[in-house]
């Protein structure tokens, strides 16, 4: 009743003051089981992500990311109350064309022994991965490229000492 209430006004205030991109996730027990649904998005959130807290308020993640995302969401979602501490994971999902991937943090809100509320926060990591998807890449086709050429390749480490080289390299040193 009175605790519930007040850590809602805690959560509000905390939501608006901040530049994180925060949601909220109310549980409900149905029966044996949970039904775990957007209560609140901070604006940074909406921003990020694109979508509007108006939306998504009372709906499932199934209901707003479709059954396969929405189906991995609601797993993490209940992982997190089984466990009743903070989790933890990265997420691939397509909201926005700058925002595909995510890493998430999610903890339980726990009132009398009983988890009530999810607090979540997204970071978008979508430049990260990208520049790190380029980089190897770029890797690859490097050492395809030693690998393909007829020249003696070596790499020389600032020991003087071989890290690696190509067959032609082991062809004429042996």
């Amino acid at each position: 009743g009175r605790e519930r209430r007040r850590v809602r006004r805690v959560d509000g205030g905390v939501m608006e003051a901040s530049g994180e991109a925060i949601c909220l996730i109310d549980g409900d027990a149905a029966g044996e089981e949970r039904s775990l649904e957007f209560a609140r998005l901070s604006r940074c959130y909406e921003s990020q992500t694109g979508i509007k807290a108006a939306d998504v308020r009372g709906e499932t993640p199934r209901a707003v990311f479709g059954e396969e995302q929405g189906a991995e969401l609601a797993a993490n979602y209940a992982r997190c109350v089984a466990e009743g501490e903070p989790i933890s994971y990265s997420e691939e999902l397509e909201t926005v064309a700058d925002g595909r991937f995510w890493e998430t943090s999610l903890a339980p809100v726990i009132v009398d022994g009983e988890t009530v509320r999810l607090v979540g926060i997204a970071r978008n990591v979508t430049e990260r991965v990208e520049r790190e998807r380029e980089l190897e890449a770029t890797n690859q086709r490097l050492e395809s490229l030693i690998e393909a050429t007829p020249l003696t390749v070596m790499e020389v480490d600032a020991d003087g000492s071989v890290v690696r080289w190509n067959e032609e390299a082991e062809t004429m040193f042996g």
